[in-house]
């Protein structure tokens, strides 16, 4: 396990308020947000469910860094044989309830759309100038002219907007009167990249429900990750800290997520690290196999330069009666003692009650298998912070 040695001069930079290194090099490309697309729609829009059908959305981002330009990335992975058509496209800043300001028109190589066929995993727009801060509220509306869509619905944890199907091209509306729907997910969207000197770094947090938001309370941005970016951006100098971005799935497990790491990990920009925290296989595989898919996971992430950072398992950290507690002691002694991730971090001793260890502490107790708010927060502020300096890994 490669840990910081000299932990004072990591405590020294996080005290400078700049970093002259920072300040003279050129900005960079950096995912600043980011929510996985999802295989099935899993919002319900007002009484409606499903895909937009000649509509708009309005995508409303936590981004978790600050610049001057950003781009959006868009995506048909789960479409099958049904395109994804992009009309026109728009970024701004969010305003009141689904109301935008700084709208700016967004363009995908000079056009004002974009047709994406199934299968397609991802697909950048063309930069936009806009001024943005770490931890604002960005929207980006698309408008989709098709009457079918496909499910492309991502795992995202706040409140956005949609017209009516049949609503028509709203993208450049600054009003709200036309978003008369909300959903819990974003659509399309699975990215926002910014232009910065902020941070050399992203860190994505490949996970299940937790990470996803569950529990947590919705629309203040109070998820683990979210109060992680937080910490980052409060304690580590300009320039020197990382982004904190979502790659959890209500219900995945690391084995399904082994699946989907190439382009939810490794194909974001800037990528350094990667939080494993995909908790749910214990309902049906043994310990030494899900440490088998840490080991695939680390191998993969090493050969790409990426960090890996393992959390131990909560209590219940699945739901099946009969919870096999030996199996999830044997896990965590190998996180905590393998040597084998680049760092770790104890989040089941944060959380568990420590007579049984069975289950959750009172103060973070929410449905006996997701922490509450304030365990969110418990999380948060128990991570090392040198998790967002060192460089564990070089290419």
């Amino acid at each position: 396990m490669r840990r910081l040695t000299f932990l004072l001069v990591a405590v020294a930079l996080f005290a400078l308020p700049l970093h002259a290194g920072a300040a003279s090099r050129p900005p960079t490309w950096i995912a600043a947000w980011a929510a996985p697309i999802t295989n099935s729609a899993v919002a319900t829009v007002g009484s409606t469910s499903g895909a937009p059908s000649n509509g708009t959305v309005r995508n409303v981002s936590y981004v978790t860094l600050g610049g001057t330009d950003v781009r959006i990335r868009v995506s048909n992975a789960f479409g099958g044989s049904t395109p994804l058509r992009i009309g026109s496209a728009s970024v701004g800043i969010k305003g009141d309830g689904a109301s935008a300001t700084a709208l700016r028109r967004v363009t995908f190589h000079g056009k004002p759309g974009i047709t994406l066929r199934g299968g397609t995993q991802y697909a950048y727009s063309d930069p936009v100038r806009l001024f943005v801060r770490a931890h604002q509220l960005v929207v980006t509306s698309l408008y989709f002219p098709a009457g079918t869509n496909p499910d492309a619905f991502t795992a995202n944890y706040n409140t956005s907007y949609l017209t009516a199907n049949g609503g028509g091209d709203h993208t450049r509306d600054s009003g709200a009167e036309a978003y008369t729907q909300t959903t819990t997910s974003t659509y399309a969207l699975t990215a926002i990249d910014v232009l910065t000197k902020e941070a050399n770094g992203a860190i994505v947090g490949l996970g299940s429900s937790t990470f996803h938001g569950t529990a947590s309370t919705m629309d203040t941005y109070g998820r683990v990750l979210d109060l992680l970016s937080v910490r980052a951006k409060t304690y580590i100098s300009y320039g020197n800290r990382k982004s904190v971005i979502s790659a959890g799935i209500g219900g995945d497990t690391l084995h399904a997520g082994l699946s989907r790491m190439s382009r939810d990990v490794f194909s974001q920009t800037g990528v350094t690290g990667v939080i494993l925290y995909d908790i749910n296989d214990l309902s049906s595989r043994t310990a030494d196999q899900i440490i088998d898919d840490y080991r695939i996971a680390i191998r993969w992430s090493h050969a790409r330069g990426v960090a890996v950072f393992c959390p131990t398992w909560p209590p219940a950290s699945q739901s099946t009666p009969g919870f096999p507690t030996q199996e999830r002691s044997k896990l965590n002694a190998w996180i905590l003692n393998s040597g084998e991730c680049d760092d770790v971090v104890d989040w089941a001793t944060v959380l568990e009650e420590q007579t049984t260890h069975m289950t959750y502490r009172p103060q973070y107790f929410a449905d006996s298998i997701h922490p509450n708010q304030a365990g969110h927060k418990a999380l948060a502020d128990a991570t090392p912070l040198r998790w967002f300096v060192e460089r564990y890994v070089t290419k």
